[in-house]
């Protein structure tokens, strides 16, 4: 991938089996944080070969690709992606019962979105090499283009 997140040209993807081996656990907000305020962050750090640093670093490159990658899919010239997310609720559990005891709005990070770039690029590369290896009996989901009627009245309301 070249630093603006387009793919470089004439080089293919490798597929196979691999082994992940998982440098430091990181949630959405802590990643967020790691990207924002690099070692200011509270965490316990990578286990290995990596340092904090270089974790730091690693997610901030992946921050700006992916963001740039993000940027590409939404503008209207290469198509315009449409968003449609919706807030999304978590639930507090009470520690012995399990029950919900408090309800509240689920914090979204660029972090969130970063993820979901890579997992559409994953998906689209692994859909590319489908196409190519079973040609007419890949077996891939394709949206019809939208009703244009129905767009008219997605206009109309303002979103």
């Amino acid at each position: 991938m070249k630093k603006d997140g387009t793919l470089v040209p004439g080089t293919r993807p490798w597929y196979g089996r691999s082994i992940i081996r998982s440098t430091a656990k990181l949630d959405y907000g802590l990643a967020q944080r790691l990207i924002d305020s690099g070692m200011e962050a509270e965490w316990v750090g990578p286990k290995g070969i990596h340092t904090k640093q270089q974790v730091v670093e690693s997610l901030r490159n992946l921050h700006k690709l992916g963001m740039a990658r993000r940027a590409m899919r939404f503008d209207p010239k290469s198509g315009g992606a449409l968003s449609m997310s919706a807030v999304k609720m978590s639930f507090d559990l009470d520690m012995d019962t399990g029950n919900p005891i408090g309800v509240k709005r689920y914090p979204m990070y660029d972090t969130n979105s970063m993820v979901e770039e890579y997992m559409l690029l994953a998906n689209y590369l692994v859909a590319q090499r489908l196409i190519e290896g079973a040609r007419s009996n890949a077996f891939l989901r394709h949206h019809p283009p939208p009703d244009a009627k129905q767009m008219q009245a997605v206009a109309q309301v303002g979103f």
